[in-house]
């Protein structure tokens, strides 16, 4: 496996989806498709990569900080950890653009989480809940907006 194509490709993939996310946010039935296909895309690359670089006695190194540096000498270990954070922090934009929608956050305000998000993933999703509770009064809830 080429672990620095395989890296440019994952990387493309992830930067169009976020760019569709910020661009298209009004369009809920595409962003999901485009975005949600890109998110099944980074799964199937992870669990491969997760089946060519690791194996059953390397899952014992993440019961230890060690362990777990002791995995990242590896390209292909590194590069599987990559496509995990990619994959989750679409993810997670991608519940954002819903959440937004369904709670009437606007634009500009859920175009800032996002861009945190890309860029320092849990930083934009706290962000997210600070700006869904400042508009709604909650940060947590199942239940959309009235």
């Amino acid at each position: 496996m080429n672990y620095e194509l395989v890296y440019q490709v994952v990387n493309l993939l992830a930067l169009v989806a976020w760019l569709y996310l910020l661009l298209m946010y009004r369009r809920p039935e595409t962003t999901t498709v485009l975005a949600g296909s890109v998110v099944a895309a980074l799964c199937i690359t992870y669990v491969v990569c997760l089946y060519q670089n690791l194996s059953p006695t390397d899952m014992q190194s993440f019961q230890t900080l060690a362990g777990l540096q002791s995995l990242q000498g590896s390209a292909g270990a590194v590069l599987t950890g990559w496509i995990h954070y990619l994959a989750f922090d679409l993810l997670a934009g991608l519940w954002m653009v819903g959440n937004a929608q369904q709670h009437a956050i606007s634009r500009w305000q859920l175009s800032l989480c996002l861009v945190f998000t890309f860029m320092l993933g849990p930083v934009g999703v706290l962000l997210y809940f600070v700006v869904r509770w400042w508009r709604t009064g909650h940060y947590w809830s199942a239940h959309t907006a009235q």
